[in-house]
């Protein structure tokens, strides 16, 4: 008999944990080491109970720093919508408006923990609080104060001490965005400079073939 319970409570945790697993790649979760620099917009930040701050984009990027400024972890994901949060365990939590569930993830890129929306709090609640979560741009933490800057083109993440210096964990200037935007104007001015060209040459050689035709006739007359 007790060999059965113990089958059918192994049977429990795999299953438990297949789904978990199953369910959390909903959102390709995983970790990286390298800081993401990029276009993407910032979203908004979010702090753990040791102060470490996490700056998420809407690239589906994730950067984890550390309270002394230096770049802890990154996290990579696919969702159309999202803003994040810790727990009490220091668990990083993802809301996703795709999804059924929010996801506990740990600073491996584990899921730890699901909980169905529904049970975390009511409809309403919850919209409120992705909205807060979206708009936050100040944390006060023991010492310090991280800011968030974040406009088109740049996006600066500032530990602000209560002595008043700083020190700057992220920061990309708008430089990163005019030069894209400039290249694909370029390519767009470019494109249509030969397209034109084209239309050109077909008329010239249409003309060209009518003015022919227009001369043999005259001649043969």
């Amino acid at each position: 008999m007790k060999k059965i319970f113990s089958i059918f409570v192994l049977l429990v945790v795999v299953t438990t944990l297949g789904y978990l697993s199953v369910s959390a790649n909903e959102l390709d979760m995983e970790r990286v080491e390298e800081e993401y620099h990029g276009a993407a917009k910032a979203i908004s930040i979010a702090a753990d109970s040791k102060g470490n701050v996490a700056l998420y984009f809407d690239d589906d990027v994730i950067n984890v720093y550390h309270p002394d400024g230096t770049f802890f972890y990154g996290l990579k994901l696919d969702v159309a919508s999202y803003v994040c949060d810790f727990d009490s365990e220091d668990n990083l939590i993802v809301f996703a408006t795709r999804t059924d569930y929010i996801y506990y993830f740990n600073s491996k890129g584990e899921c730890v923990k699901q909980v169905y929306k529904d049970d975390f709090m009511d409809p309403g609640a919850l919209d409120k609080y992705y909205r807060e979560r979206m708009s936050l741009r100040e944390i006060d933490e023991d010492g310090f104060q991280y800011i968030l800057e974040a406009s088109y083109g740049k996006t600066k993440l500032i530990q602000q001490m209560d002595d008043g210096s700083e020190r700057v964990l992220y920061e990309t200037e708008g430089s990163t965005v005019i030069g894209k935007t400039i290249f694909g104007g370029v390519i767009a001015i470019l494109f249509i400079s030969l397209f034109g060209l084209g239309i050109f040459q077909v008329y010239r050689f249409y003309k060209n073939s009518r003015n022919k035709k227009d001369s043999a006739d005259i001649f043969s007359r």
